[in-house]
């Protein structure tokens, strides 16, 4: 059977987030470096494939105050995630300064699946049927693609 968009995040969600925990406890700089390199290029396009994708589908779906605001949030939590990744790109990640910053990304990583599998997902189970959720779900990873190879 294939895959929703629901399903695929969340799996991703997870990823990221074990991910995200692999840094946390690296040993060794190089390591946690290039851990952390391999989140941002796996983040990064997850991130603007669900704008493209399913923020996008929701609001042209159901638009109205409730929806605007629930895809706004996302959106700036995506913003503020984007901003401390610039952040930690520019601090030496053996420094007490970048372990405070990812701390902070983490946590917001955390909020942030939390909001969006909730409220956003439950928007999306209403909007949409199966067929369109698993469309979604191919759309989603060209965005992603695109993304990568832009």
């Amino acid at each position: 059977m294939p895959e929703t968009i629901l399903n695929k995040l969340r799996k991703e969600h997870r990823e990221m987030h074990a991910l995200l925990h692999e840094i946390q406890t690296a040993r060794t700089n190089k390591l946690r470096k290039e851990l952390f390199a391999r989140w941002k290029e796996e983040m990064i396009p997850h991130m603007e494939g669900e704008e493209v994708t399913l923020h996008t589908k929701i609001l042209n779906e159901t638009p109205g105050e409730f929806t605007l605001r629930l895809v706004e949030e996302n959106n700036r939590e995506h913003h503020q995630i984007k901003e401390l990744i610039q952040k930690l790109n520019f601090l030496d990640t053996e420094s007490k300064e970048w372990l405070k910053t990812f701390l902070e990304l983490e946590q917001l990583c955390s909020i942030h699946v939390e909001h969006e599998e909730g409220k956003l997902f439950a928007e999306a189970k209403e909007d949409f049927g199966p067929d369109e959720l698993e469309q979604f779900a191919y759309e989603f990873e060209e965005a992603k693609h695109h993304h990568m190879n832009s």
